[in-house]
């Protein structure tokens, strides 16, 4: 067959560019090839995914009783405010229930698991033995020791308030007794009748003291009965530390006021009640768990697994001023001697000996 010289030429130059086509072909394959192979770096098509953490409080109580659990609510919902994270709680949870909740939310994901009450300290360091990849957060009162590496201790130190409290009581008490009434007798309620004293001691009043406990934080019923004997042995400033049980306390002093013609007044804790006692809450003492809880779930999310926080009397815990009911040089004087415990010129002893 005969073949033209132009075809010929045209056919070499066609040939000559599949076979730079070819060889094209042939690095390009023998590059990603080699790409795959075992040990080769490969740029990630999409960034690593950072730990996501969740948040789950556990709560004694109900979360309605503008009190205790209510700031365990209020400090859980801060921090999905504050660091968008996910959270959940579990109101009226018993100590027996504890672990069971507890590991119902790890298996959901949870990875922050915060046991908002003293009562669940062996509960809470039990759970994060068995599952070390969550950080639990528990109540203490005074450092423990030896806690799991992935636990942080959160202490409320309720004890230095009560000194203030104690010292205010004693200010403006017209009968000389003062009293104070708890729920169950713990680490931390005989902390705070050891402030009440060490105040007593160091201003050198001559006050008759008087600490009950009822056996519940949350029976108005056992409240009352026990604030109306002590009102009748003369105790004209009651300070408590209770919770729901607050309300047979309030009825109480109500009563004394109304039917005996006694004038008799009264402190609490954790969050501001004078709408419930109008004419006879001298202070609260107020607590903010999202300035703790902020600040321990903010070193979790550092990879700061373990640690101890103290709340910070004078800041997330602090004796609302100006008091009332009591005369203007006691409120200067009490705003002064806050000021000296929160810096540490005065040191409220921590004892939970009860003697």
């Amino acid at each position: 067959m005969l073949v033209s010289k132009n075809l010929i030429k045209a056919l070499s130059k066609t040939t000559a560019i599949i076979v730079i086509v070819l060889v094209v072909i042939i690095a390009v394959v023998a590059g990603f090839l080699v790409l795959q192979q075992p040990g080769t770096t490969t740029t990630p098509t999409t960034t690593p995914q950072t730990r996501q953490f969740k948040l789950a409080t556990i709560l004694p109580g109900s979360i309605q009783d503008a009190d205790f659990n209510t700031l365990g609510y209020l400090g859980t919902l801060h921090i999905k405010e504050k660091y968008g994270i996910d959270v959940a709680y579990s109101e009226g949870v018993s100590v027996a229930d504890a672990e069971r909740v507890a590991k119902e939310y790890i298996s959901l994901g949870y990875n922050i698991i915060f046991f908002h009450g003293g009562q669940f300290v062996s509960v809470g360091q039990k759970v994060a033995n068995e599952h070390p990849d969550v950080v639990v957060i528990i109540t203490g009162y005074g450092r423990i020791e030896n806690l799991p590496p992935n636990v942080w201790q959160l202490d409320p130190a309720f004890h230095k308030g009560f000194y203030v409290l104690g010292a205010i009581a004693a200010n403006v008490t017209k009968t000389g007794v003062i009293c104070y009434v708890s729920g169950v007798q713990l680490p931390f309620t005989v902390s705070e009748v050891n402030a009440v004293k060490q105040a007593l001691r160091d201003l050198g009043k001559n006050v008759t003291f008087i600490p009950v406990w009822t056996g519940d934080f949350n029976d108005p019923v056992k409240a009352k009965t026990v604030t109306t004997n002590l009102i009748d042995q003369g105790c004209d400033v009651v300070m408590s530390s209770l919770n729901l049980a607050n309300y047979g306390l309030f009825e109480a002093i109500k009563e004394a006021n109304a039917t005996k013609g006694l004038y008799v007044l009264a402190t609490t804790k954790y969050t501001d009640k004078s709408s419930m006692l109008p004419k006879n809450l001298i202070t609260s003492y107020i607590y903010d768990y999202g300035i703790a809880l902020e600040y321990i779930v903010g070193q979790i999310m550092n990879n700061v697994r373990t640690g101890y926080y103290e709340i910070e009397f004078g800041n997330a815990s602090y004796i609302k001023f100006p008091l009332k009911f009591v005369p203007n040089e006691v409120n200067e004087w009490a705003m002064k001697l806050q000021n000296m415990v929160a810096t540490g010129k005065v040191v409220v002893v921590f004892n939970t000996t009860l003697g």
